[in-house]
């Protein structure tokens, strides 16, 4: 019983650094993204299935299609302004979001969910 409460506990903490790393990785790469944004870049909407939501950092992990000008098909995290946007999302939902650059960061500013299939 004790032996099968360890592995459990040794599961549990390496999902959750396995999870912390995929998110620093995608906030380094989105910031890195962001570097080469064109400075006129306007509203990009794009579609995309949720991975993931740290409500505490208002943050999504979408894996998406590739934004034309911008960047290819690919796994990131984005910051969602408002917070609100991520009320309901969960892992495997559908989307089309709104994609749009503000100071140094790309932002998610809108959301919605497609029909599952």
């Amino acid at each position: 019983m004790q032996s099968s409460k360890v592995v459990i506990l040794l599961n549990l903490a390496l999902g959750a650094g396995v999870l912390l790393g995929y998110h620093w990785s995608a906030r380094d790469l989105s910031r890195a993204q962001v570097a080469a944004t064109p400075p006129d870049m306007g509203n990009s909407i794009v579609k995309g299935i949720v991975r993931g939501t740290v409500p505490e950092q208002d943050l999504v992990v979408i894996t998406h299609e590739p934004i034309a000008g911008l960047m290819g098909a690919m796994t990131m995290g984005f910051r969602a302004e408002p917070s609100r946007l991520l009320e309901g999302l969960g892992a495997g939902d559908l989307i089309e979001f709104t994609l749009s650059k503000r100071e140094k960061e790309l932002l998610v500013v809108a959301v919605r969910k497609e029909a599952t299939r």
